[in-house]
């Protein structure tokens, strides 16, 4: 046999493989979904649970989706490292401030289409000029595709991290000018939610207020959750002496001006920083850019006169 037939050997045994796992996936679903029919009519007194016919073609996708998901996913599900990227998909999650709206299945599954679109289109692209083409074109593809949604979770978290950073010691000030008057703490930690609202820390900080003042967590956790959702350590940090005081019933506005005064000048710091990067960063255009169209300016006359020399 040549390399040719092995080569079809191998993908027939692969898809047969395949097509018997998914089957008996189907199998088990088919089974899973007879049960709870059954265990629907002994909940209704003996009745079946009647499903409209409109609503039969729904659960029945329903059914081959979930198939599918628990067939792909079913192998990955044991690796450490698939248990370890879910974990930091869900802090990207977290951090961009997406967890009441994506789930990490979601990203994954949104990761793994996006994977096999570009993987396609690049190696259909690449198919155009020649077979390694078309195999560098699918890595490429493949690649992109399977980057592209963590990279817009790491920007939206880093916009919202920059975000935090110029409104953080703003927040400081006002909660230290509020206990200052005599405001308990929620009242001056409810003070900027209110009257700053529009920046993503007054909205998280007011979304917070009301979980613990509706009873839906305590507030120590509340705040845990709101230092969680930025990834900032600062932030955390201030969110940590919060609790302390909260809890020993030590002093906290002295702290929070102290902690403004840091956050204040750490901001000033990265963007002195970003200044300073920003004659670095223009190197590579004018170096690209304008550099070889200003040595053509110049030197063209002379190499035109040495061209007609010879």
């Amino acid at each position: 046999m040549d390399g040719l037939q092995w080569v079809e050997l191998v993908g027939a045994c692969l898809a047969a493989g395949g097509l018997g796992w998914f089957g008996a996936r189907w199998v088990l679903a088919t089974l899973q979904l007879r049960e709870r029919k059954k265990r629907s009519a002994e909940l209704y007194g003996g009745e079946p649970f009647k499903v409209e016919e409109t609503d039969q073609g729904w659960l029945w996708t329903l059914m081959v989706t979930q198939s599918l998901h628990a067939t792909l996913r079913l192998p990955f599900q044991r690796l450490a490292w698939f248990q370890s990227y879910e974990q930091k998909v869900a802090e990207r999650i977290q951090a961009a401030g997406l967890s009441a709206r994506v789930r990490t299945v979601g990203v994954l599954r949104t990761q793994a289409l996006m994977g096999l679109s570009a993987l396609a289109i690049g190696a259909a692209l690449g198919a155009c000029f020649s077979g390694e083409a078309a195999m560098l074109g699918a890595v490429a593809g493949l690649g992109l595709g399977l980057w592209w949604p963590w990279r817009a979770l790491e920007h939206r978290a880093k916009l919202r991290l920059m975000e935090l950073e110029r409104h953080l010691p703003e927040m400081l000030d006002v909660l230290a000018l509020g206990l200052r008057s005599g405001m308990t703490f929620d009242r001056a930690f409810g003070l900027y939610g209110r009257h700053f609202a529009g920046n993503v820390l007054a909205d998280s900080a007011q979304a917070a207020e009301r979980s613990w003042e509706w009873g839906l967590t305590t507030r120590e956790e509340g705040l845990k959750e709101l230092a969680a959702s930025f990834s900032s350590p600062l932030f955390r940090r201030v969110i940590d002496t919060m609790i302390r005081s909260l809890r020993y019933g030590t002093s906290m506005a002295v702290s929070m001006e102290e902690a403004a005064a840091e956050c204040r000048a750490r901001y000033r710091a990265v963007r002195e920083e970003a200044v300073a990067k920003t004659p670095v960063k223009m190197m590579l255009p004018t170096g690209v850019l304008i550099l070889p169209a200003m040595l053509l300016l110049v030197l063209g006359p002379v190499l035109l006169e040495l061209m007609e020399g010879f």
